[in-house]
């Protein structure tokens, strides 16, 4: 027989006993060991006992909240990954969360699908921490041959940045989705009641053929009269209605989720011919939440020709600049797209410029805005690494990002890529 896996150990912590079982039964369907508190302090007391190797916490919870219970854990070992389950509307918990080193956050409802795979990063996170700990303790010696492997390490946690941005639409994704499948839902059940009134009128037909004549009219008037009861010809009518309104709803669940895949999708080293209008496209509407809300989008797409690039970093820098033009807008505004094909020098180029007319910025921060960590917004609204990555995901597509701003009036990023393959 061979050697028996250690199976990794997990705390999900949630005042929710069903959240807190459903959540158990998939993690073990996984093959994790799955300890479970209802409260953050018999969390706290299971994790100084069993050192696990992620804690997965409500933020909500009544005593200890879930904050609380990621800053003792951070403060007193900080090799065990956590992750915080929030509620509708907490984005700004969730970014602290972030702040304080949780891995990553899932909304409610959840996901079981993105818990897993969320589950997944932190298990491979924790032992990139463990490797780079590893590697720390002899330096000199390791050095020439753990380079490379450090250097993959910085690209994982890059790329954890820009999936941590991601997930901030998360909530606004699952509001677009909801959507439709609400109004799904309820035609649903508004149709299994007239299959139910139909079923009942047809159930009078049974004995027809085997009554006379007498008791066959008096069955044909009951019939009638439970006709006009159920509004018979209405339900007819709208059984169509109903089937064509749920037939779009699904068409616009199938949208979303091929834009999100679209957008999402992982390039894996390699580049790809990309069209950046449909980028753009696809962009806008895995963003459409965070901008209809706050801004008129005016699109303007000359026609470019196809660019072979990293498709995926790509989409990852329009949406830092789109939610960054909303973010700018303090009540209402505009969001202006153009793309258009540059020529200079006998190079072509495919511009990108979103503009917004949001609050503008200050002279003295323009050369400052591509620094990482530098932000101007609130404690709690941004990260400061948005824009530093977009910089460098150009620089490495060897094109250039310039901005340009007026205090009051809004702002233009401007995007130049080279079309040469």
């Amino acid at each position: 027989m061979g050697k028996r896996l250690i199976m990794k150990k997990i705390l999900v912590i949630d005042d929710e006993p069903e959240i807190l079982k459903t959540i158990k039964t998939y993690l073990e369907l996984e093959e994790y060991e799955v300890l479970t508190a209802e409260n953050g302090q018999e969390g706290l007391e299971i994790f100084e006992q069993q050192k696990p190797t992620l804690i997965i916490t409500d933020v909500k919870m009544p005593g200890m909240s879930g904050i609380d219970v990621l800053k003792k854990v951070k403060k007193n070992e900080g090799d065990t990954e956590v992750m915080v389950i929030t509620g509708h509307g907490d984005l700004e918990i969730s970014i602290d969360a972030l702040r304080l080193d949780a891995s990553d956050f899932i909304s409610k409802p959840v996901d079981i699908e993105h818990l897993l795979l969320s589950v997944k990063r932190a298990m491979e996170r924790h032992k990139m921490r463990a490797q780079l700990k590893a590697y720390t303790k002899d330096l000199e010696g390791l050095l020439d041959e753990k380079a490379s492997e450090i250097k993959d390490a910085h690209a994982m946690l890059l790329q954890s940045e820009k999936l941590a941005s991601i997930g901030q639409l998360a909530a606004g994704v699952a509001h677009e989705i909801n959507n439709p499948i609400g109004f799904i839902s309820s035609n649903l059940n508004t149709l299994e009641q007239y299959i139910k009134d139909i079923k009942g009128l047809m159930e009078q037909y049974k004995n027809f053929h085997s009554i006379n004549n007498v008791e066959r009219q008096m069955l044909l008037d009951r019939i009638e009269s439970l006709k006009n009861e159920m509004d018979f010809e209405f339900i007819l009518d709208d059984l169509f209605k109903l089937l064509e309104e749920t037939k779009d709803g699904a068409d616009r669940v199938k949208k979303i989720v091929a834009d999100l895949k679209d957008f999402s999708r992982m390039d894996h080293g390699e580049k790809n011919l990309f069209n950046i209008n449909q980028g753009l496209e696809s962009t806008l509407n895995i963003v459409s939440n965070e901008l209809k809300y706050k801004a008129e989008i005016l699109k303007e797409y000359n026609e470019i020709p196809v660019i072979e690039c990293y498709s995926q970093e790509l989409n990852q820098v329009f949406m830092n600049l789109l939610t960054n033009a909303a973010q700018s807008i303090e009540k209402q505004g505009k969001i202006g797209i153009k793309t258009g094909l540059l020529h200079d020098n006998g190079h072509s180029f495919v511009e990108v410029r979103i503009s917004d007319t949001g609050c503008g910025i200050a002279e003295e921060n323009l050369s400052r805005i591509f620094d990482p960590f530098f932000t101007t917004k609130e404690v709690g609204k941004g990260t400061g690494l948005g824009l530093n990555i977009s910089y460098k995901v150009i620089e490495k597509h060897k094109g250039k990002i310039t901005v340009e701003s007026e205090v009051g009036k809004g702002t233009t990023f401007i995007v130049r890529l080279p079309v040469e393959h």
